[in-house]
């Protein structure tokens, strides 16, 4: 009986972060990124080939061409030039280069390591061209491109005026905004608590760094007016500013006073953290309460209590490697006893829907489908009970289930872990189930059997956290020359990064194993799906995703 073996490749790969900015407000949604590829090459044809792959990739609003007779494969050591062109209406935000296809990939814990010297050094030639020398393997260019109004929300138009004072007061700008055009009249005014008046106000000429953070200039001030109505105003220069306010018994920016040292407190959305006794000072050896109370939906993940430390602008920082020890009092308070210095307290509230999740692959032989029974099942937390059965075709009997552990290696491959296995419990209604471990997991199923195999060549599927969906007449198989039309709906939390259809060969135990730098070009219709002409050959479908930042609130640390 001739036993026909095909298994799903399934792989996981990491989206591109975009840069972020100090002066960006919020960086707007990105949109779905667009990829071309070069046109199919035959089984056995990539190894031949001299030129090596360089994989572009880009976002909705504009593209990247290359220059030259050359389209995706460059000599090594020759010199590459592309544009990133951005269409009406849109804005280039950032062009990347990366020395892999994919820089990075997921541990086994589930957290993502970036390659080491992933970046590629890119040239900026002025006018949207760009070039790069080629090294000796792949790599991978990148455009991002942003609407203008996104744009003008996320680096408003001016410079940045920055405000520091502690929790005893705060400063308000009339303009709503944080920008302002040279030679503009700020005005700002500032509220205490009660019997807290001001001492000082300090406004410093500062600079922008690389980074997008600002810095005070050294010595350097802005003059500033003070009105009757209770207001200040300044004009503003041609570069960022910094105002700086103090009260009465403050001593310069130590955050020490009469009442002690500062405890300054950070903490994220679904929670509070106030002081006991509402004081933000405390001295040396006192006993200090608070609260730390998650609100409903939420649960506190984690808290901490650094020593704190005092930067060169004279704002309180933690560090990292010096923890206060504190004392969980049970209901709902911690105590601990102040140092000699500011500390620095940090809480971090969870969204208990946000629950840690481990990829479930399924891995099986032509004619014996393991199916969930609940179809959100593709991803299960640990401790969740999953249960599935095996769609079987006519002539197929089942030989063998095994549920494996996996993880994914250094270059973001799934993989499975060898001779490490989950108990599988078969019920009386046909269905199996196990125990969701703290890491993935792959259903594999063995079978023997003869059964009639669609005609064409199989698409396999490499799409975590999304699922694909056919929208044309096909069911994972597709003769040469036929038109494959799909989607890809994405899980909610991420976003589609490029989408790529690689073209594979079948070993002799009938697994898909995919030609390196060998793909097949893929559209992006109008109407949001995705189409490509079937080759010659097997082919998967990767959809590569990240996650989509949704926003968090910052906690208030006065500074």
């Amino acid at each position: 009986m001739k036993t026909h073996f095909l298994t799903l490749l399934l792989a996981v790969f990491l989206a591109f972060g975009t840069a972020s900015f100090a002066k960006a407000e919020e960086a707007p949604d990105v949109p779905q990124e667009q990829i071309e590829q070069p046109e199919s090459v035959e089984a056995g044809e990539a190894d031949e080939q001299e030129p090596i792959f360089v994989s572009r990739s880009w976002t909705m609003g504009g593209t990247i061409e290359f220059l030259g007779e050359n389209d995706c494969y460059f000599e090594e050591g020759e010199e590459v030039l592309f544009r990133a062109v951005a269409e009406e209406g849109y804005v280039l935000f950032t062009v990347k280069g990366f020395n892999n296809i994919y820089n990075g990939y997921y541990t086994e814990d589930g957290s993502y390591v970036e390659i080491e010297d992933s970046i590629m050094e890119i040239n900026n030639l002025g006018d949207g061209l760009y070039s790069f020398i080629m090294p000796d393997h792949s790599v991978r260019v990148y455009a991002e491109f942003w609407t203008e109004q996104d744009w003008q929300n996320a680096f408003p138009e001016g410079y940045f005026a920055g405000r520091f004072c502690d929790s005893r007061g705060s400063i308000e700008f009339l303009k709503d905004t944080m920008f302002f055009e040279e030679g503009e009249e700020v005005f700002f005014y500032i509220t205490t608590e009660e019997d807290v008046t001001v001492s000082d106000v300090v406004i410093h000429n500062s600079r922008e760094l690389e980074d997008g953070s600002v810095e005070p200039i050294e010595n350097s001030f802005v003059a500033f007016s003070t009105h009757e109505d209770g207001t200040y105003s300044f004009i503003m220069p041609a570069n960022p500013v910094q105002i700086f306010v103090s009260f009465d018994g403050d001593q310069g920016y130590n955050w020490g006073n009469t009442d002690g040292y500062f405890i300054c407190r950070s903490w994220t959305m679904g929670g509070t953290l106030e002081l006991v006794n509402g004081r933000d000072y405390a001295e040396a050896g006192e006993e200090v309460v608070f609260s730390a109370v998650a609100e409903e939906g939420y649960t506190l993940e984690s808290l901490r209590v650094f020593n704190g430390y005092l930067d060169e602008e004279g704002c309180i920082n933690p560090n990292e490697d010096s923890n206060v020890e504190y004392t969980d009092n049970g209901d709902g308070t911690f105590s601990f006893i102040m140092p000699d210095n500011p500390v620095y307290i940090d809480a971090v509230y969870r969204d208990e829907s946000w629950v840690d999740t481990y990829f479930v692959s399924r891995m099986w032989m032509q004619g014996a489908e393991p199916v969930f029974v609940n179809e959100d099942q593709e991803f299960a937390a640990a401790g969740d009970e999953v249960f599935f059965y095996v769609d079987l075709r006519e002539g197929i009997t089942i030989d063998s289930i095994r549920v494996s552990n996996a993880c994914y290696d250094e270059d973001g491959i799934f993989v499975t872990l060898q001779d490490s296995y989950l108990d599988v419990t078969a019920h009386e209604d046909g269905t199996y189930s196990f125990i969701m471990p703290g890491n993935p997991v792959a259903i594999f199923v063995e079978s023997s059997g003869e059964c009639a195999l669609p005609d064409g060549y199989f698409i396999g599927n490499s799409v975590e956290f999304g699922e694909l969906e056919f929208v044309n007449d096909i069911d994972w198989f597709a003769t040469e020359g036929t038109e494959v039309i799909f989607r890809i709906n994405t899980y909610e939390g991420h976003a589609l990064d490029r989408v790529e259809i690689v073209n594979c060969t079948e070993n002799e135990e009938g697994i898909l194993e995919a030609i390196e730098g060998s793909f097949t070009e893929v559209t992006l219709n109008e109407d949001g799906t995705y189409s490509f002409v079937m080759p010659a050959n097997p082919v998967i479908i990767n959809a590569v995703m990240y996650e989509a930042p949704i926003g968090n609130f910052i906690g208030r640390c006065p500074q």
